[in-house]
């Protein structure tokens, strides 16, 4: 029997909201007004039809302007390649801690391959995870094909409406409605458990591992 953790990335792991409010400073220095930029982005997310952030298609946008796109790509990796600094500060040490119980630990986040497995590598907290799935992708069915009936299986999200996803496919799943102050989202639900850290995730279960093997 396993205990397999899984963490969803932005506003669980990851402070999204500082990140994208510094991102935005990193277009401005380069000229890329923030009227300009949330044009440009709120345009990139509706032609791409999904929740996510699509780069390339953003730039496109910026050089039917005239912008000088190379530059801000060049400028923007540099920053990307910053993202350690965005990690909260209790997840490093947290998942040391679980990590030396056995426990495997895996990053399971929606985004668009070159711009979120870019991010999650440079936050250097890839290191400590047995594996990340990331893209478009379906939550629920990416926990499965990891998990089995006799694994204990945890999932930590921001959104309800993942948690439900996963709660579909693997259906023994224990999930966690994680709301850090810092959080972009405010999703709530009287069915999954509130947390606002990983050291509370890292808690309870601990808490729950200790009342199975009792």
């Amino acid at each position: 029997m396993t205990t397999k953790i899984f963490f969803d990335f932005d506003d669980v792991l990851f402070n999204t909201q500082k990140f994208k409010e510094d991102l935005v400073d990193c277009f401005d220095s380069l000229g890329v007004k923030r009227i300009v930029h949330d044009e440009t982005y709120q345009q990139a997310r509706a032609r791409a039809g999904v929740f996510n952030y699509q780069f390339d298609l953003h730039l496109s946008l910026l050089e039917e302007r005239g912008y000088n796109v190379g530059q801000v790509r060049r400028s923007v990796m540099d920053f990307l390649a910053l993202s350690h600094l965005y990690v909260f500060d209790d997840v490093v040490k947290c998942f040391a801690d679980l990590k030396s119980q056995g426990y495997e630990i895996y990053i399971v986040s929606f985004g668009t391959l070159g711009w979120q497995d870019i991010k999650i590598a440079h936050s250097g907290i890839s290191e400590c995870v047995q594996e990340v799935v990331t893209g478009e992708i379906d939550k629920g069915i990416e926990i499965a094909t990891r998990s089995t009936d006799k694994d204990i299986v945890w999932f930590v999200d921001d959104r309800v409406d993942y948690l439900e996803q996963v709660k579909c496919h693997v259906p023994a799943v224990r999930a966690l409605l994680m709301k850090r102050p810092e959080g972009r989202f405010d999703d709530m639900s009287r069915d999954y458990c509130e947390v606002s850290s990983i050291n509370e995730v890292s808690g309870i279960i601990g808490r729950a591992i200790k009342e199975i093997s009792q």
